[in-house]
């Protein structure tokens, strides 16, 4: 009984609060699979009520430090100038047109725009 209700509340965040949030899990988004209401689904579906609080706690901490590593690693590309242009530096008609940054800037999933999980 515990389990339905509480699969209830997550498959409910996921389709009504989730989508509009605005980011995504860091440790999703790091690593890839399912965020943290998804994996704190599958941890209610495949473990026992005793190792639920220790195994949801681990997912969160993990997700925290994805979501410190992108910080760092957007920190640290933010600090890179690109070969050619530089955004910031541009009028943005004259970047769009002269400057591709997917041809000189290494741009990837640190672009995304993650929460964390406090």
């Amino acid at each position: 009984m515990l389990r339905f209700f509480i699969r209830l509340g997550i498959k409910g965040y996921q389709k009504f609060i989730s989508p509009r949030k605005g980011y995504r899990c860091a440790y999703s988004v790091l690593h890839g699979g399912s965020g943290c209401s998804g994996a704190v689904l599958q941890i209610i579906e495949e473990n026992s009520i005793f190792t639920w609080r220790k195994l949801i706690k681990e997912r969160f901490s993990n997700c925290k430090i994805a979501y410190e590593e992108i910080k760092k690693e957007k920190k640290k590309r933010k600090n890179k100038k690109c070969d050619s242009c530089e955004p910031d530096t541009c009028k943005k008609e004259r970047w769009k047109k002269s400057c591709d940054l997917s041809d000189t800037c290494d741009c990837d999933v640190f672009d995304c725009d993650v929460g964390s999980c406090d």
